[in-house]
């Protein structure tokens, strides 16, 4: 994969949020590694999923279950709702 060097998956966000005019406030940014950090640092609400590094943890809103886990992932889409 080739990429920029500045490229990451908040830059990619920024963009596409900027075409539907949602504020970063306004998201919710789930991840499990470091590569994550960049989204949780803008994201409203920022969940970590269990085997998430200490690091990226640290900076979450949120630290819930493993990716199979549905029912934690929506424990907190339904709390961010209701």
């Amino acid at each position: 994969m080739i990429s920029a060097g500045t490229s990451n998956k908040a830059t990619a966000a920024s963009e596409l949020l900027g075409a539907v005019s949602i504020d970063w406030s306004e998201t919710l940014a789930f991840g499990d590694d470091m590569n994550d950090a960049c989204l949780f640092e803008k994201a409203g609400v920022a969940v970590a999923m269990a085997k998430a590094p200490p690091e990226l943890v640290k900076i979450s809103t949120y630290q819930i279950g493993e990716n199979r886990q549905l029912q934690s992932l929506a424990a907190v889409l339904r709390a961010r709702i209701d």
